[in-house]
């Protein structure tokens, strides 16, 4: 019973290897081997059919059975290899997808956007919520019912992505177990999947969420979206510079950026003392530190708290900082960030 193709219709899932097609909550199987007066995969004897829970959303062939899932339910088809000794067994409830796009697998790990809008990793040992440290940008931002999820490798670009199928993408590294920052894409976006574009080399590409056009494709040296640049932005922070009962508060001399000199100039701003609120913009002021040559591969640009038209806090217990990068096509980061206390 091994999988060899996967498509989706509407709510019908199609698997080859045994046929199996899922409408509604009926899931039928074909005959296969056990067929002996014709073609096996065109033979669909009225017994073979199971009646899950619920509408079925998903499949996935491992090596312990063929795992169902439904909108709320997590279930295994186990028994064989006699067609009449397989059944159905219920796993976990209150636990499914909406959409046969939210599930991916890398042999017997599954890798689940749930209904609750959990991101999930499952092996046969156990499930964590690999997701639970962007559970706020999850909820907020990703539809269970029009998401995708696409696992893509290709050398050093990596990661379980997952599209809100509107404008937003969001990627888990594998390697490091860590989320990247989520990205808006201009122009929209929709479906995903990592396809090989040619031998051995596979991209992972999108459709747009409307329209037409091209269909994209990821690339770690083309720095636009679909030939239009974009802007970002990173916030440090609250960056806890007194700690509670500490009756000694921080006094800022400056704030240091170094970052690459073959990208464009990044921007600073501040928010002193708040969660949230309005960042104030510190200007460039000098190279730092301005008694050295300036560097022709590392921009050090310096901050000063004070170079500021409208006075910022002079004590300060935490801040937030928020470094801003342009609307530009070339490969910008930030390599080093440094704050300076006056001595008071």
């Amino acid at each position: 019973m091994v999988r060899f193709c996967y498509h989706a219709f509407n709510n019908r899932l199609f698997f080859i290897g045994l046929l199996r097609l899922v409408i509604g909550n009926l899931l039928y199987f074909s005959a296969g081997p056990d067929c002996t007066n014709g073609d096996g995969f065109q033979s669909w004897p009225p017994a073979n059919v199971f009646t899950l829970p619920s509408n079925g959303t998903g499949l996935a062939a491992s090596s312990a059975g063929l795992i169902c899932l439904t909108s709320d339910t997590f279930g295994v088809i186990l028994g064989g290899p006699q067609t009449l000794t397989f059944f159905y067994q219920p796993i976990l409830q209150n636990f499914g997808i909406l959409s046969p796009n939210c599930l991916a697998q890398d042999a017997d790990t599954l890798y689940v956007f749930t209904s609750s809008r959990q991101m999930m990793q499952m092996t046969f040992s156990g499930k964590s919520e690999i997701g639970f440290a962007v559970s706020d940008v999850l909820q907020s931002n990703f539809d269970p019912s029009a998401s995708s999820i696409a696992l893509h490798r290709s050398g050093q670009d990596e990661g379980i992505f997952l599209s809100n199928g509107t404008d937003t993408i969001i990627r888990f590294s594998l390697r490091n177990g860590t989320w990247c920052p989520k990205g808006t894409i201009v122009g929209g976006i929709d479906r995903i999947a990592s396809l090989e574009t040619s031998a051995g080399t596979y991209t992972l590409v999108a459709g747009r969420a409307a329209g037409s056009g091209h269909i994209l494709g990821r690339s770690l040296t083309t720095f636009n979206d679909g030939g239009t640049t974009y802007s970002g932005y990173a916030t440090f922070g609250s960056l806890v510079l007194s700690p509670p009962g500490t009756g000694t508060l921080a006094h800022i001399k400056n704030i240091t950026l170094e970052y690459p000199t073959t990208g464009t100039d990044l921007t600073l701003s501040v928010l002193p003392n708040e969660v949230s609120g309005s960042f104030t913009s510190i200007p460039f002021g000098t190279t730092d530190p301005y008694q050295l040559t300036a560097s022709s591969t590392i921009s050090m640009r310096r901050h000063d708290w004070m170079g500021v038209a409208s006075a910022l806090p002079d004590a300060i217990k935490h801040l937030q900082i928020k470094v801003s990068f342009p609307q530009a096509s070339t490969a910008d980061e930030l390599s080093g960030m440094g704050i300076i206390e006056q001595n008071v």
